[in-house]
């Protein structure tokens, strides 16, 4: 068994940098910007689940 190497998470500033280097001319500009977007906002939101 492998162990798993745990890296570091991005900050908003090291995503905001990814998503401007993402070029938006084109659908699939688009396409390859949103992965970052929504993996970024999945994150942000995953800590606010209703308390049951």
């Amino acid at each position: 068994m492998v162990p798993q190497l745990r890296s570091a998470a991005l900050a908003t500033p090291e995503i905001k940098r990814l998503v401007a280097a993402c070029r938006t001319r084109s659908l699939a500009d688009l396409r390859d910007r949103t992965p970052l977007l929504l993996g970024y906002a999945g994150a942000l939101l995953g800590g606010l689940e209703p308390a049951a």
